[in-house]
């Protein structure tokens, strides 16, 4: 399972571009038309239909662009959801050490995830961001540690409804272009990261992070790697306190 994360402030960033560049080639195609029929008017010399024609394929290539652009960009923007919760009354300020819970039969239950390769990615990814802000890692169990770290990986099926353009057309109405549009419903993967901290003693969470995103398939390891440790960089943005 492979997390893709683009903020949702770029997919906004997208949409705003896509909205104004077709305003635009609206805005153009409108005026190429006014001018078609002002050139008739005034006698060019060229047919009527002969000029509409050049309009209209003018206006078709514009049409086909501007979608594959929007279809290239919302497969691209596969918006990664982060969100964090913790246990308000817990103070997890002075944490300095950490342990990694084993695999239990309970925890097997809950679904905990132990596919050899994600699980040694999810490990490395989060023993390096935690390092990295100097938590040490603890192995032995004889050694008490200030936290307890597990993560839970799983994957179900959303659907999703678009909005895609299924037909044009053009005339010298007021509007000038004319689009239609239909919806579909398309299904596919959503996998979900979490990440727990827990409490040494009571074995409560005390604090979690979350990560929601549509699966890519037919990755590199590579990309895999990349990209689940995009996804807990992201998650641990919230340790031990989110920024509000």
């Amino acid at each position: 399972m492979t997390l893709l994360s683009v903020s949702h402030r770029t997919i906004d960033i997208f949409r705003k571009a896509y909205q104004s560049l077709w305003i635009l080639c609206k805005s153009f195609v409108i005026g190429v038309g006014c001018n078609v029929r002002k050139w008739h008017d005034a006698g060019d010399g060229k047919p009527e239909g002969e000029s509409m024609s050049v309009v209209r394929k003018i206006t078709g290539s514009i049409v086909v662009l501007l979608t594959v652009l929007l279809t290239v960009l919302l497969a691209g923007c596969a918006s990664q959801k982060v969100d964090w919760d913790y246990d308000t009354e817990r103070s997890l300020t002075g944490l300095n050490t950490y342990r990694w819970i084993e695999p239990t039969q309970e925890s097997q239950k809950l679904e905990y995830q132990f596919e050899a390769l994600m699980d040694q990615r999810v490990h490395n990814a989060v023993d390096g961001v935690l390092q990295t802000r100097g938590f040490q890692r603890v192995d032995s169990e004889k050694t008490d540690v200030d936290f307890l770290v597990n993560y839970i990986a799983s994957q179900k099926t959303r659907r999703e409804e678009r909005q895609v353009t299924t037909s044009f057309g053009y005339g010298f109405s007021p509007w000038g272009l004319g689009v239609s549009t239909d919806s579909r419903v398309q299904e596919y993967e959503e996998g979900s990261l979490i990440i727990d901290i827990i409490d040494p003693e009571t074995k409560q969470v005390v604090w979690r992070g979350r990560s929601r995103a549509r699966i890519q398939e037919n990755l590199s390891p590579e990309q895999r790697i990349a990209r689940i440790n995009e996804a807990v960089a992201k998650i641990l943005e919230g340790f031990p306190r989110p920024e509000k």
